[in-house]
C-alpha cells in the first residue's frame, strides 16, 4: 500500500498498482492494457526482490489481453510478505483509524517502509513511500518489530 503523508506521519493510501510503475518499471504487466493496469495490484517477489504482477490479478478481468488469465497463479512467484529486515527498508510512522470507540485519536504505530522513486505527469521525481499489507495489519494491532 502507499503511505501519503499527513501532519507529520503517514497514512495508509491506496494500493501499489501497475499503471503508478509504469514509468519506472515498463515491463509490468505489458500484456494488459492502460485501464486494467490500474486495476492490478503489485507484489514484490522475494527471489528476485522486483516488483511483479501475478497471472489472474484483478486487473485481468478488465481487458482483452486478460482474456483467459483469470484464475490467480503465482507461477514460481514467491511473494514476500514483509520489508521488515530488507535492506533499504526505513521505519513510518503511520496513523490508523480506531473503530473500536468513536472518539478515539487515531493509534499511530511503527510500519516498516521503502522509499520508491515515481514520476509524475509533471515530470518532477518524487519519492512514494510504501508497505506491505501485512506490516500495516501487524501495526493497527500493535505488534511491534524487534
Amino acid at each position: 500500500m502507499q503511505l501519503t503523508e499527513c501532519d507529520g506521519c503517514r497514512i495508509p493510501g491506496a494500493f501499489l498498482t501497475a499503471a503508478d510503475l509504469e514509468d519506472t518499471e515498463p515491463g509490468l504487466a505489458a500484456h494488459a492494457d492502460d485501464a486494467a493496469r490500474r486495476w492490478m495490484p503489485v507484489l514484490r517477489d522475494a527471489d528476485t526482490d522486483r516488483p511483479v504482477v501475478p497471472v489472474g490479478a484483478l486487473g485481468d478481468r478488465w481487458g482483452k489481453g486478460g482474456e483467459g488469465r483469470w484464475n490467480l497463479d503465482l507461477e514460481g512467484i514467491i511473494p514476500r510478505l514483509s520489508l521488515h529486515r530488507v535492506p533499504g527498508t526505513e521505519t513510518a510512522a503511520v496513523e490508523l483509524p480506531r473503530f473500536d470507540d468513536p472518539g478515539a485519536r487515531p493509534a499511530r504505530r511503527p510500519a516498516a517502509a521503502h522509499r520508491l522513486p515515481r514520476l509524475f505527469t509533471a515530470g518532477a521525481l518524487n519519492p512514494v513511500r510504501v508497505a506491505r499489507d501485512t506490516e500495516g495489519s501487524l501495526s493497527a494491532r500493535g505488534m511491534d518489530r524487534p
